[in-house]
């Protein structure tokens, strides 16, 4: 079966699934969007030992990085704004917020990958709300799992009169914990992308667009094929594609060059002749990794832990974030504080929604 055919079957079973498990209440329940369970996990507030003191401490830099992380927002979202809305500057149209859409920007081939890195991203973020409450002397009433349709995600349900109770500082704490989280985890992935080599992350470099009359096209090189050697030299990823060609002289504009590339096609391998004339640097195609399983869940995990950080850090009605505007913002000024704070994430959101763009943030 084709993606396709695989979704329609996902969510023939998801339907199934909703109808058997019900509306019933307890650890299991089930709704047309989600399906959760319920762990019974119940942490009582720390009593003071060493790690919740240290946990406690390390509270004020996570809150400082959270609103380190709501200004990055800001300043990403404004020069998105800026480039599409004032200055219309070429190419800023297909630039913007891209939201997670399976089969249109996540490809269904590597959307079970992705969902891997961002049910990890989801358990760890909410793990650290649940060990920063602790610290803070608050009861985490229960955790759980939940799957949203096609998106895991895992909880920790918070006594929410106790946290209301709680000093500012302590709330403050307890909000920026997962955002902060998260950008530990984008470092360690990253750090370990950078590590790896390219052999262990990706199998070849796809062609994604062959430019019209260009020495690829004339030699017969098509959307799709997937390069793995240049002159018999291996092709792991897009940096070992740029060395084969510069080696080759393809990046010479006084010289005129042939090269043996070699790609897979429909589950063949073919040997194609390219042919570079004086005064072209390159071969004309549009290219992109071909990531293996290893390689799409870490790749899923540096970018969802980097973006998960900053909508989360984003003064929006839902997230963390919000809550860091809102609270403060009501604890100085009152009422007033509080609707103004209401009214920047109504303005944030509206400036998001005006950002989105519907394009690919996966190869598939």
């Amino acid at each position: 079966m084709g993606p396709l055919e695989w979704l329609g079957v996902y969510l023939a079973g998801w339907m199934v699934a909703v109808a058997l498990i019900g509306r019933r209440r307890g650890r299991l329940e089930a709704s047309p969007l989600a399906i959760i369970y319920r762990l019974n996990i119940q942490l009582e507030p720390s009593r003071g030992g060493r790690f919740s003191k240290t946990v406690s401490l390390l509270g004020y830099v996570s809150t400082a990085v959270a609103y380190g992380s709501m200004a990055l927002f800001y300043y990403l979202v404004a020069q998105l704004f800026w480039a599409r809305y004032v200055a219309r500057l070429p190419g800023a149209q297909g630039q913007g917020l891209v939201p997670l859409i399976p089969g249109v920007t996540v490809p269904l081939s590597v959307l079970p990958h992705f969902l891997v890195a961002l049910g990890i991203a989801a358990a760890l973020h909410e793990l650290a709300h649940a060990l920063q409450a602790r610290a803070e002397g608050l009861r985490v009433r229960n955790a759980g799992l939940a799957l949203f349709v096609f998106v895991p995600a895992a909880f920790v349900e918070l006594d929410e009169e106790e946290l209301a109770r709680a000093p500012l500082r302590s709330r403050l704490k307890v909000y920026s914990a997962g955002i902060t989280a998260n950008l530990l985890l984008f470092a360690l992935f990253s750090g370990a992308a950078a590590a790896l080599p390219c052999s262990s992350l990706t199998h070849g470099v796809k062609i994604i667009g062959v430019e019209e009359g260009s020495p690829a096209a004339l030699a017969g090189l098509e959307k799709g094929d997937l390069i793995v050697s240049v002159n018999g030299r291996p092709v792991y990823c897009v940096s070992d594609l740029a060395r084969a060609l510069e080696e080759a002289g393809v990046k010479d504009p006084s010289r005129a060059v042939r090269i043996i590339v070699t790609v897979e096609r429909s589950g063949e391998e073919l040997s194609l002749q390219v042919y570079k004339p004086v005064n072209h640097t390159t071969i004309g195609v549009t290219i992109t990794n071909s990531y293996t399983a290893l390689g799409v869940i870490l790749y899923s995990s540096v970018m969802l832990n980097f973006a998960l950080a900053l909508v989360n850090a984003a003064p929006l009605f839902i997230t963390d974030g919000g809550k860091m505007l809102t609270e403060p913002a009501e604890v100085f000024l009152g009422p007033l504080g509080r609707r103004l704070a209401v009214g920047l994430q109504a303005a944030t959101l509206v400036a998001v929604v005006s950002l989105l763009t519907i394009q690919p943030i996966l190869p598939g």
